[in-house]
């Protein structure tokens, strides 16, 4: 979309320079320099979109990939997918750590900041949709929203399941 609006935008002061009349914006307009860099800057941006789209598409199937054999397979790993697999700066994980003293944790230990950010907006969001999917409970005058526990576990293992790669 960036790429799409500097190319229209470009376009448009293209055209505008020729309705220019004034002697000295119309040789600010018409410079060499303003020239290239209204082809040079959509070039760019359009350079920068394909270089991106290459990018997401190698990331997501070429990454992923050899991301899951390191998970299940860490000892058949060769020297050049573990090289190859140190390009992706964001591939931490969070696990779900099981129970301790009765209370389940997941450990964060791996995660940056801003993946425990991008983990903490997916556990704020699910949960806030189960807290407003809870049971509406009448006491007569008194309205109460029921949220088993239960409920609030199974959110946040859903939750941890989709911040995972």
């Amino acid at each position: 979309l960036r790429a799409l609006t500097v190319t229209v935008t470009a376009r448009l002061a293209w055209d505008i320079r020729s309705a220019v009349q004034s002697e000295f914006y119309g040789k600010i307009a018409n410079h060499w320099v303003i020239s290239w860099a209204l082809v040079i800057v959509p070039l760019l941006c359009h350079a920068w979109f394909i270089g991106f789209a290459a990018w997401s598409l190698f990331r997501n199937t070429v990454l992923k990939h050899l991301s899951v054999k390191q998970d299940l397979w860490p000892n058949r790993m060769s020297f050049l997918q573990r090289c190859v697999l140190r390009l992706e700066r964001h591939r931490n994980k969070a696990y779900y750590g099981g129970e301790d003293e009765g209370r389940p944790w997941i450990d964060l230990s791996a995660l940056t900041a801003r993946e425990k950010e991008f983990l903490f907006q997916g556990l704020q969001d699910t949960l806030y949709r189960y807290m407003y999917r809870g049971e509406r409970v009448n006491h007569g005058d008194m309205v109460t929203w029921k949220v088993h526990h239960g409920d609030m576990v199974a959110a946040v293992q859903q939750a941890v399941a989709h911040c995972q790669r």
